[in-house]
């Protein structure tokens, strides 16, 4: 966390009593989404904004550059940034402080940058900006942005397009971009969701050298809770709207007052925490904890091995993805794998299901060789083995109801349960048959995933990074559900993932994949308490690392 920092007397940024109302799409009454928000960023600080999808986090970002929908109802008291009155400001004061005060830098970087261009050109639009808004800037201001953000060697990477570039170094480059007009306020809204463990560590390192290197504000929103607790200074929680707690760091982590941060914080796995020995909480629909008064019981993992794959491997060009990976899976077990991007995760889970066809190798069903390709593969054994992916959105149809999908994937897999018998099985309630996904929250859209996977009566589950761009209390849940279905059906289940807490939490075993190959394994807790491997390691030192 970074040091304690004496507030002045005149903050960069000051907000009090902000209400901001959209009107509602059936009866056209006013929706409140922020109600009476007061808060203040210090200069050089970083302010953590902490709330669940839906509490108003964006919605108060972009009041701040007063970027909001027409027709949207403001109210409350002034808004100043530096001492300017942004509610009384004028189009073209407007504009220049837009340009010149404030950046963001948003959670997908692959959206905010141009596929069709490349990264000089871009950071070079940014700098033309910059000119035509009167700011000296030379011609080296784009090459020193980029060494700045620690790339190094800027010349090559300006000649690429972001699709040639990781997701980590795609964020460096947003970042670069944000920082050029030298703004007094960093706007970052969820910046490192969904990056790996390692490359995490190293933009929030990158943030914290900028704020000392530029006496840099920062608005940092995230619903990762281990993040802001490493970033911030002080931190708000916003609920419904509302910012129900403000207080530093270390007083909100260890001393929470209000019911709805003290559920938040129960709904994160604690590092060595073990569905053998506690089970998470969840949030009660008024925002408070569910609590869970007892562990179930663990059966066994069965010493029946459902699943074998035997030195699979795959390239892309020359560029090996997967190589000579080794891995059983037994009924009722949940086997963690972790690693980096590009460390072959993905690809594994690919080649597993036969959605991406191996160069060498094969895959074992109950004994059985798997043809490569999912296609070729008899309907019982898809019906066995099914994948959920991690984002819901853009795996289920946006025009179907909950019912036509599941129903759609009964008849297509042969099933003998009902869609209410799959939507209890998952824990959601029949009220959701016949809604569509956009009316459902991200969790359980999830869910409606998981129970479409289970329409044929699925023996085995890839769950692929299936909970890493969730709301905590929604991750708490889908993880629950993930134990549910290994300890109550005997699901054998794959859960890759960076998130190495969630990992401990559910898994049985675990493996570790570096640049395509397997680098350790074995039980859970012995790998992540006691690492072999100079990777893994470093994976878990990531984790846990200060940004300071």
């Amino acid at each position: 966390m970074t040091e304690s920092r004496p507030r002045e007397t005149s903050p960069l940024l000051e907000i009090r009593d902000l209400s901001v109302s959209y009107r509602g799409r059936d009866d056209g009454r006013p929706r409140r989404v922020l109600d009476e928000v007061s808060l203040e960023i210090g200069r050089g600080e970083i302010f953590g904004l902490v709330g669940e999808s839906g509490s108003g986090k964006s919605t108060l970002a972009n009041s701040i550059v007063r970027l909001l929908p027409e027709g949207v109802e403001v109210s409350g008291g002034p808004m100043r940034f530096d001492g300017a009155d942004v509610m009384g400001m004028t189009e073209r004061a407007l504009r220049n402080y837009r340009a010149t005060e404030i950046s963001f830098v948003h959670q997908n970087p692959t959206a905010a940058l141009d596929p069709s261009m490349t990264i000089r050109r871009q950071l070079e639009e940014t700098v033309a900006i910059q000119r035509g808004l009167g700011r000296r800037l030379d011609r080296d201001a784009v090459l020193d942005g980029l060494r700045e953000v620690s790339f190094p060697d800027p010349r090559v990477i300006l000649g690429r397009y972001p699709h040639q570039l990781s997701g980590g170094q795609q964020q460096r480059v947003c970042i670069a971009m944000a920082l050029l007009s030298r703004p007094k306020l960093l706007v970052l809204d969820e910046p490192t969701s969904g990056l790996d463990v390692s490359v995490q560590s190293d933009i929030l390192r990158l943030l914290y050298r900028m704020r000392r290197q530029h006496d840099l504000s920062m608005l940092y929103i995230s619903h990762d809770l281990s993040t802001v607790r490493k970033l911030t200074s002080r931190v708000g929680i916003l609920y419904e709207g509302r910012l129900v707690e403000q207080n530093d760091t270390e007083q909100i982590f260890l001393r929470p007052q209000h019911p709805y941060t003290r559920a938040l914080l129960a709904c994160i796995p604690d590092a060595g925490a073990h569905k053998s020995t506690v089970r998470l909480k969840t949030i009660s629909s008024q925002g408070t904890p569910v609590e869970t008064t007892t562990v179930p019981q663990i059966a066994p993992a069965s010493d029946e091995r459902i699943l074998e794959a035997h030195e699979i491997g795959k390239r892309f060009g020359r560029t090996v993805a997967v190589r000579g990976v080794d891995l059983f899976l037994r009924r009722g077990e949940v086997l963690g794998i972790v690693g980096e991007s590009g460390s072959g995760k993905s690809t594994l889970a690919r080649l597993l299901t036969g959605l991406s066809t191996p160069d060498s190798g094969s895959v074992h069903l109950d004994g059985e060789r798997l043809a490569p390709q999912v296609a070729k593969r008899t309907l019982a054994q898809r019906r066995m083995m099914q994948m959920v992916f991690q984002r819901p959105d853009t795996t289920l149809n946006p025009v179907l109801t909950v019912s036509r999908t599941l129903s759609r994937s009964v008849a297509r897999l042969r099933g003998n349960r009902s869609p209410a018998q799959l939507l209890e099985e998952v824990r959601l309630g029949v009220e959701c048959l016949a809604q569509l996904p956009g009316q459902l929250s991200g969790g359980m859209r999830q869910r409606v995933a998981i129970a479409r996977a289970l329409a044929g009566d699925a023996e085995i589950l890839i769950c692929d990074e299936a909970t890493s761009a969730l709301d905590p209390s929604i991750q708490a849940s889908i993880l629950n559900q993930i134990v549910d279905l290994s300890r109550e059906r005997q699901t054998a289940i794959v859960f890759i993932s960076h998130d190495l807490d969630a990992v401990r939490y559910v898994s049985d075993r675990v493996m570790v994949m570096y640049q395509g190959e397997v680098v350790e394994r074995g039980e859970v807790e012995a790998v992540l308490d006691a690492p072999q491997h100079e990777y893994t390691r470093r994976l878990i030192a990531s984790s846990s690392a200060s940004v300071a």
